[in-house]
Protein backbone atom coordinates (compact mmCIF):
# COMPACT_ATOMS: atom_id res chain seq x y z
CA UNK A 1 0.00 0.00 0.00
CA UNK A 2 1.67 3.52 -0.93
CA UNK A 3 1.31 6.38 2.31
CA UNK A 4 0.06 9.34 1.16
CA UNK A 5 3.08 12.05 0.41
CA UNK A 6 2.29 13.59 3.63
CA UNK A 7 3.00 10.94 5.57
CA UNK A 8 6.16 9.97 3.38
CA UNK A 9 7.55 13.11 4.05
CA UNK A 10 7.17 12.89 8.01
CA UNK A 11 8.74 9.29 8.19
CA UNK A 12 11.97 10.68 9.48
CA UNK A 13 10.78 13.79 11.13
CA UNK A 14 11.97 13.85 15.19
CA UNK A 15 8.60 13.85 16.13
CA UNK A 16 7.84 10.57 14.09
CA UNK A 17 11.16 8.94 15.58
CA UNK A 18 10.38 9.75 19.18
CA UNK A 19 6.82 8.27 18.96
CA UNK A 20 8.31 5.19 17.52
CA UNK A 21 10.95 4.70 20.42
CA UNK A 22 7.97 4.53 22.94
CA UNK A 23 5.61 2.21 20.37
CA UNK A 24 6.62 -0.16 17.82
CA UNK A 25 4.02 -2.65 16.86
CA UNK A 26 5.65 -5.65 18.36
CA UNK A 27 3.60 -6.28 21.69
CA UNK A 28 0.26 -7.71 21.72
CA UNK A 29 -1.44 -4.83 22.99
CA UNK A 30 -1.47 -2.79 19.80
CA UNK A 31 0.55 -4.91 17.62
CA UNK A 32 -1.38 -4.56 14.38
CA UNK A 33 0.22 -1.74 12.65
CA UNK A 34 -2.57 0.28 11.10
CA UNK A 35 -2.89 1.17 7.31
CA UNK A 36 -2.16 4.91 8.13
CA UNK A 37 1.06 3.84 10.19
CA UNK A 38 2.83 1.76 7.35
CA UNK A 39 5.83 2.95 5.37
CA UNK A 40 5.43 3.75 1.72
CA UNK A 41 6.48 1.60 -1.08
CA UNK A 42 9.35 3.09 -1.92
CA UNK A 43 10.65 3.14 1.81
CA UNK A 44 10.47 -0.27 1.16
CA UNK A 45 12.39 -0.17 -1.91
CA UNK A 46 15.22 1.21 -0.47
CA UNK A 47 15.58 -0.90 2.37
CA UNK A 48 15.08 -4.08 -0.06
CA UNK A 49 18.17 -2.67 -2.43
CA UNK A 50 20.25 -1.97 0.55
CA UNK A 51 20.05 -5.49 2.12
CA UNK A 52 21.42 -7.40 -1.39
CA UNK A 53 23.70 -4.36 -2.64
CA UNK A 54 26.54 -6.11 0.34
CA UNK A 55 30.21 -7.86 -0.32
CA UNK A 56 28.25 -10.84 0.96
CA UNK A 57 26.63 -11.59 -2.18
CA UNK A 58 30.17 -11.38 -4.21
CA UNK A 59 31.49 -13.69 -2.18
CA UNK A 60 29.17 -16.20 -3.27
CA UNK A 61 29.86 -15.71 -6.93
CA UNK A 62 33.73 -16.25 -5.51
CA UNK A 63 32.45 -19.99 -4.34
CA UNK A 64 31.02 -20.71 -7.23
CA UNK A 65 34.18 -19.57 -9.43
CA UNK A 66 36.26 -22.17 -6.65
CA UNK A 67 33.98 -25.10 -7.47
CA UNK A 68 34.43 -24.47 -11.32
CA UNK A 69 31.37 -23.58 -12.72
CA UNK A 70 31.77 -21.24 -15.41
CA UNK A 71 30.17 -18.02 -15.60
CA UNK A 72 27.16 -19.38 -17.22
CA UNK A 73 26.31 -22.04 -15.19
CA UNK A 74 27.07 -19.66 -11.82
CA UNK A 75 24.15 -17.02 -13.08
CA UNK A 76 21.55 -20.03 -13.99
CA UNK A 77 22.36 -21.13 -10.23
CA UNK A 78 21.62 -17.79 -8.86
CA UNK A 79 18.91 -17.28 -11.20
CA UNK A 80 17.10 -20.48 -9.43
CA UNK A 81 17.92 -19.92 -6.84
CA UNK A 82 16.71 -16.06 -6.93
CA UNK A 83 12.82 -17.67 -8.62
CA UNK A 84 12.46 -19.99 -5.79
CA UNK A 85 13.39 -17.17 -3.70
CA UNK A 86 10.74 -15.21 -4.86
CA UNK A 87 8.35 -17.96 -5.04
CA UNK A 88 8.56 -18.03 -1.09
CA UNK A 89 9.05 -14.68 -0.64
CA UNK A 90 5.99 -12.86 -2.50
CA UNK A 91 3.68 -14.69 -0.80
CA UNK A 92 5.39 -14.13 3.09
CA UNK A 93 5.23 -10.48 2.44
CA UNK A 94 1.78 -10.52 1.09
CA UNK A 95 0.73 -12.07 4.37
CA UNK A 96 2.54 -9.56 6.84
CA UNK A 97 0.97 -6.66 4.62
CA UNK A 98 -2.21 -8.45 5.10
CA UNK A 99 -1.97 -8.98 8.98
CA UNK A 100 -0.12 -5.73 9.57
CA UNK A 101 2.20 -8.01 12.48
CA UNK A 102 5.03 -8.76 13.04
CA UNK A 103 6.51 -12.70 12.16
CA UNK A 104 6.88 -13.31 16.01
CA UNK A 105 3.66 -12.07 17.03
CA UNK A 106 1.71 -13.91 14.43
CA UNK A 107 2.99 -16.99 15.24
CA UNK A 108 1.23 -16.20 18.47
CA UNK A 109 -2.59 -16.71 16.61
CA UNK A 110 -1.51 -19.32 14.32
CA UNK A 111 1.26 -21.54 16.20
CA UNK A 112 0.17 -21.35 19.97
CA UNK A 113 2.03 -20.90 22.72
CA UNK A 114 3.98 -23.70 22.49
CA UNK A 115 4.46 -23.19 18.85
CA UNK A 116 4.94 -19.51 19.44
CA UNK A 117 8.00 -19.62 21.82
CA UNK A 118 9.55 -22.22 19.72
CA UNK A 119 9.56 -19.90 16.52
CA UNK A 120 10.56 -17.03 18.24
CA UNK A 121 13.53 -19.38 19.91
CA UNK A 122 14.39 -19.69 16.35
CA UNK A 123 14.24 -16.02 14.94
CA UNK A 124 16.57 -15.32 17.69
CA UNK A 125 18.99 -18.35 17.43
CA UNK A 126 19.14 -18.86 13.54
CA UNK A 127 21.48 -15.89 12.02
CA UNK A 128 18.96 -15.19 9.30
CA UNK A 129 21.30 -14.93 6.18
CA UNK A 130 18.04 -13.92 3.80
CA UNK A 131 18.67 -13.52 0.32
CA UNK A 132 17.13 -9.92 -0.12
CA UNK A 133 16.31 -9.06 -3.72
CA UNK A 134 16.49 -11.48 -7.25
CA UNK A 135 17.96 -9.26 -9.39
CA UNK A 136 20.63 -8.05 -6.93
CA UNK A 137 21.58 -12.04 -5.96
CA UNK A 138 22.14 -12.38 -9.63
CA UNK A 139 24.06 -9.10 -10.54
CA UNK A 140 26.04 -9.50 -7.34
CA UNK A 141 26.74 -13.59 -8.45
CA UNK A 142 28.13 -12.24 -11.60
CA UNK A 143 30.28 -9.46 -10.52
CA UNK A 144 31.86 -12.23 -7.41
CA UNK A 145 32.64 -14.33 -10.37
CA UNK A 146 34.59 -12.00 -12.56
CA UNK A 147 36.84 -10.72 -9.63
CA UNK A 148 37.38 -13.66 -8.27
CA UNK A 149 38.59 -14.69 -12.62
CA UNK A 150 40.57 -11.69 -12.39
CA UNK A 151 42.32 -11.77 -9.03
CA UNK A 152 42.49 -15.77 -8.87
CA UNK A 153 41.25 -16.42 -5.24
CA UNK A 154 42.42 -19.10 -3.64
CA UNK A 155 39.86 -21.14 -1.49
CA UNK A 156 38.30 -18.40 1.09
CA UNK A 157 40.89 -16.48 -0.26
CA UNK A 158 38.81 -13.30 -0.34
CA UNK A 159 41.69 -10.50 0.32
CA UNK A 160 43.15 -10.48 -3.31
CA UNK A 161 39.45 -10.87 -4.63
CA UNK A 162 38.66 -7.74 -2.53
CA UNK A 163 41.49 -5.74 -3.05
CA UNK A 164 40.64 -6.32 -7.13
CA UNK A 165 37.14 -5.55 -6.78
CA UNK A 166 38.07 -1.99 -5.08
CA UNK A 167 41.02 -1.31 -8.26
CA UNK A 168 37.90 -2.52 -10.38
CA UNK A 169 34.85 -0.58 -9.24
CA UNK A 170 36.03 1.94 -6.70
CA UNK A 171 38.98 3.61 -8.29
CA UNK A 172 41.58 1.76 -6.24
CA UNK A 173 40.31 3.87 -2.60
CA UNK A 174 40.41 0.73 -0.22
CA UNK A 175 39.46 2.87 2.76
CA UNK A 176 36.15 3.84 0.76
CA UNK A 177 35.62 -0.06 0.07
CA UNK A 178 36.21 -0.72 3.55
CA UNK A 179 33.77 2.30 4.78
CA UNK A 180 31.39 0.76 2.09
CA UNK A 181 31.52 -2.66 3.32
CA UNK A 182 31.32 -1.93 7.21
CA UNK A 183 28.16 0.46 6.25
CA UNK A 184 26.61 -2.40 3.94
CA UNK A 185 27.36 -5.18 7.12
CA UNK A 186 25.73 -2.54 10.03
CA UNK A 187 22.63 -2.12 7.43
CA UNK A 188 22.29 -5.84 6.55
CA UNK A 189 22.62 -7.09 10.20
CA UNK A 190 20.36 -4.10 11.70
CA UNK A 191 17.76 -6.55 9.93
CA UNK A 192 18.71 -9.72 11.10
CA UNK A 193 18.93 -7.65 15.01
CA UNK A 194 15.54 -6.10 14.57
CA UNK A 195 14.11 -9.32 13.82
CA UNK A 196 15.59 -10.93 16.87
CA UNK A 197 13.99 -7.88 18.73
CA UNK A 198 11.12 -8.82 17.23
CA UNK A 199 11.28 -12.21 18.72
CA UNK A 200 11.82 -11.50 21.78
CA UNK A 201 9.43 -9.03 22.60
CA UNK A 202 7.09 -11.41 21.62
CA UNK A 203 7.86 -13.66 24.22
CA UNK A 204 9.02 -11.12 27.12
CA UNK A 205 7.31 -7.39 25.84
CA UNK A 206 4.09 -8.19 28.25
CA UNK A 207 6.06 -8.08 31.27
CA UNK A 208 4.85 -5.44 33.25
CA UNK A 209 7.32 -3.02 33.05
CA UNK A 210 9.27 -4.26 30.55
CA UNK A 211 10.89 -2.19 27.99
CA UNK A 212 11.74 -2.31 24.77
CA UNK A 213 15.60 -1.10 24.89
CA UNK A 214 16.41 -4.56 27.85
CA UNK A 215 15.38 -6.83 25.17
CA UNK A 216 17.87 -5.14 22.88
CA UNK A 217 20.64 -5.24 24.70
CA UNK A 218 19.45 -8.96 25.68
CA UNK A 219 19.68 -10.03 21.45
CA UNK A 220 23.01 -7.62 21.28
CA UNK A 221 24.44 -9.86 24.25
CA UNK A 222 23.27 -13.03 22.58
CA UNK A 223 24.32 -11.73 19.03
CA UNK A 224 27.61 -11.41 20.89
CA UNK A 225 28.18 -14.69 22.21
CA UNK A 226 27.58 -16.53 19.15
CA UNK A 227 29.93 -14.43 17.15
CA UNK A 228 32.72 -15.24 19.72
CA UNK A 229 31.76 -18.55 19.07
CA UNK A 230 31.49 -18.31 14.91
CA UNK A 231 35.33 -16.57 15.13
CA UNK A 232 37.02 -18.65 17.38
CA UNK A 233 35.79 -21.95 15.91
CA UNK A 234 38.80 -23.55 13.65
CA UNK A 235 36.09 -24.01 10.85
CA UNK A 236 34.76 -20.56 10.24
CA UNK A 237 34.03 -21.40 7.15
CA UNK A 238 32.02 -24.69 7.87
CA UNK A 239 30.05 -22.89 10.38
CA UNK A 240 28.86 -20.08 7.93
CA UNK A 241 27.55 -22.45 5.28
CA UNK A 242 25.70 -24.53 7.89
CA UNK A 243 23.78 -21.19 9.13
CA UNK A 244 22.92 -20.42 6.05
CA UNK A 245 21.96 -24.00 5.54
CA UNK A 246 19.62 -23.74 8.78
CA UNK A 247 18.24 -20.45 7.70
CA UNK A 248 16.89 -21.71 4.62
CA UNK A 249 14.93 -24.14 6.00
CA UNK A 250 14.22 -22.41 9.77
CA UNK A 251 11.96 -19.36 9.18
CA UNK A 252 10.95 -19.92 5.45
CA UNK A 253 9.17 -23.43 6.79
CA UNK A 254 7.61 -21.69 9.38
CA UNK A 255 6.22 -18.92 7.42
CA UNK A 256 4.96 -21.18 4.41
CA UNK A 257 3.05 -23.07 7.31
CA UNK A 258 1.60 -19.64 8.15
CA UNK A 259 0.58 -19.09 4.49
CA UNK A 260 -1.14 -22.46 4.10
CA UNK A 261 -3.13 -21.61 7.42
CA UNK A 262 -3.68 -17.61 6.12
CA UNK A 263 -4.75 -18.86 2.74
CA UNK A 264 -5.42 -22.10 1.57
CA UNK A 265 -7.34 -23.61 4.78
CA UNK A 266 -10.43 -21.34 4.42
CA UNK A 267 -10.92 -22.28 1.07
CA UNK A 268 -9.94 -25.94 0.75
CA UNK A 269 -10.84 -26.94 4.41
CA UNK A 270 -13.40 -23.95 5.62
CA UNK A 271 -11.17 -23.05 8.29
CA UNK A 272 -10.63 -19.40 9.09
CA UNK A 273 -8.54 -18.22 11.93
CA UNK A 274 -9.35 -15.16 13.10
CA UNK A 275 -5.55 -13.19 14.48
CA UNK A 276 -7.17 -10.02 15.16
CA UNK A 277 -7.14 -9.28 18.27
CA UNK A 278 -3.81 -10.55 19.00
CA UNK A 279 -3.83 -13.29 22.01
CA UNK A 280 -2.10 -12.66 24.99
CA UNK A 281 -0.75 -15.30 26.31
CA UNK A 282 -3.08 -16.93 28.40
CA UNK A 283 -5.76 -16.51 25.85
CA UNK A 284 -3.80 -18.44 23.36
CA UNK A 285 -4.33 -21.73 22.58
CA UNK A 286 -1.99 -24.17 23.80
CA UNK A 287 -0.67 -25.09 20.40
CA UNK A 288 -0.95 -25.99 17.12
CA UNK A 289 -0.24 -29.33 17.04
CA UNK A 290 -1.12 -30.35 13.12
CA UNK A 291 1.53 -27.23 12.16
CA UNK A 292 4.08 -27.43 15.08
CA UNK A 293 4.44 -31.08 13.93
CA UNK A 294 4.88 -30.22 10.18
CA UNK A 295 7.10 -28.03 10.76
CA UNK A 296 9.42 -29.93 12.63
CA UNK A 297 9.44 -32.63 10.09
CA UNK A 298 10.26 -30.30 7.41
CA UNK A 299 13.18 -29.16 9.68
CA UNK A 300 14.55 -32.88 10.33
CA UNK A 301 14.08 -33.39 6.46
CA UNK A 302 16.04 -30.54 5.52
CA UNK A 303 18.95 -30.77 8.12
CA UNK A 304 19.49 -33.69 7.65
CA UNK A 305 19.15 -33.02 3.25
CA UNK A 306 22.00 -30.51 3.87
CA UNK A 307 24.60 -32.54 6.13
CA UNK A 308 23.61 -30.14 9.27
CA UNK A 309 23.68 -32.68 11.61
CA UNK A 310 26.68 -33.72 14.36
CA UNK A 311 28.55 -35.91 12.76
CA UNK A 312 26.88 -36.23 9.40
CA UNK A 313 29.82 -36.57 7.52
CA UNK A 314 27.92 -36.27 3.74
CA UNK A 315 24.55 -34.92 2.91
CA UNK A 316 22.50 -37.10 0.68
CA UNK A 317 21.74 -36.08 -3.01
CA UNK A 318 18.15 -35.26 -2.63
CA UNK A 319 18.11 -31.93 -5.13
CA UNK A 320 17.15 -28.31 -3.84
CA UNK A 321 16.53 -29.58 0.10
CA UNK A 322 15.30 -25.87 1.17
CA UNK A 323 12.76 -26.28 -1.36
CA UNK A 324 11.74 -29.51 -0.93
CA UNK A 325 11.61 -28.73 2.84
CA UNK A 326 9.15 -25.72 2.41
CA UNK A 327 6.84 -28.16 0.62
CA UNK A 328 6.95 -30.33 2.77
CA UNK A 329 5.92 -28.39 5.60
CA UNK A 330 2.85 -26.42 3.32
CA UNK A 331 1.75 -30.46 2.32
CA UNK A 332 2.49 -32.46 5.40
CA UNK A 333 0.73 -29.48 7.71
CA UNK A 334 -2.45 -29.53 4.72
CA UNK A 335 -2.98 -32.86 5.31
CA UNK A 336 -2.94 -32.65 9.12
CA UNK A 337 -5.20 -30.07 10.02
CA UNK A 338 -7.53 -31.61 7.12
CA UNK A 339 -7.83 -34.86 9.80
CA UNK A 340 -7.57 -32.20 12.88
CA UNK A 341 -10.73 -30.92 11.05
CA UNK A 342 -12.95 -33.42 10.93
CA UNK A 343 -12.64 -34.14 14.94
CA UNK A 344 -14.69 -32.38 17.29
CA UNK A 345 -11.88 -30.34 18.99
CA UNK A 346 -10.59 -29.34 15.58
CA UNK A 347 -10.04 -25.95 17.17
CA UNK A 348 -8.50 -26.96 20.25
CA UNK A 349 -6.19 -28.89 17.87
CA UNK A 350 -5.30 -26.43 15.91
CA UNK A 351 -4.49 -23.95 18.15
CA UNK A 352 -7.52 -21.01 17.99
CA UNK A 353 -6.92 -19.12 21.10
CA UNK A 354 -9.87 -19.42 24.00
CA UNK A 355 -12.31 -16.41 23.66
CA UNK A 356 -12.24 -16.71 19.96
CA UNK A 357 -13.48 -20.65 19.75
CA UNK A 358 -17.03 -21.08 18.87
CA UNK A 359 -19.11 -20.98 21.88
CA UNK A 360 -16.56 -19.36 24.51
CA UNK A 361 -18.83 -16.83 25.05
CA UNK A 362 -21.79 -19.24 26.46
Amino acid sequence: MSAPPARTQREFAREELEKELLHDYSTSGTGVVPAGERRSRWHFVALWITLAAGFTYLFLGFEYHRVGYPLAKAVAAAALGAFFYLCYALPASYLGSRTGQTHALLTRSIFGVVGSVLVSLLLIGVAAYTIALAIGLVLFVIGGWMMAEISDAVLFDFGPAYRDTVEFSLFGALWLGAVIATVLQVAINDGNYYEMTNAGQNVLGGVRGWKRWYTCLIMAAIAAVFTWWFVRNPNVELNFFKVAGWSAIALPCTTVVMCVDRFLLPRLLAVERPVEPIPEWRDAGAGNWPAIVAVLVALLFGAWGQGLFPGQTAAPSLGLVPVEAWVLAGALYLALAAVAARTAAAEVLLGFARPLRRGAGS
